[in-house]
């Protein structure tokens, strides 16, 4: 791929972080476990995926239209997007959502969707 085309691609997608930064958040309102994916809906409108790419990965997408399109990191090939399926578990307990893998624990707070804490099965990431 051309070096100028590459820049463009990442001048691109931080584009598109910054536009989300404006964007609340705020209490999750529901939310659907999928194959390879959590999918949280907000009391604002905004949808979080929280993708299970592997034991040892997750991918978070942010939508305010709820559609999640293919990155363009993945679409040309600078991310591996084939992995195997990963087992996950998802819990709701009290206040938070826990989502387990073989290799980390993630939980999620409810009143705030962006409060995320990684854990693997020793240390804090």
């Amino acid at each position: 791929m051309n070096p100028k085309c590459r820049i463009i691609i990442f001048l691109l997608v931080g584009l598109v972080f910054q536009s989300f930064s404006q964007v609340s958040i705020g209490k999750i309102v529901s939310y659907e476990k999928q194959e390879r994916a959590v999918l949280f809906k907000s009391k604002n409108g905004v949808s979080v995926k929280l993708n299970i790419i592997a034991d040892d990965i997750v991918r978070v997408q942010v939508s305010s239209n709820g559609k999640f399109d293919k990155s363009a990191m993945i679409e040309y090939g600078f991310v591996k997007d084939d992995f195997p399926i990963a087992n996950f578990d998802l819990n709701e307990v009290d206040d938070i959502y826990q989502i387990s893998t073989a290799s980390i624990n993630i939980q999620v707070e409810k009143e705030n969707l962006l409060r995320q804490l990684i854990f693997d099965r020793i240390w804090v990431c």
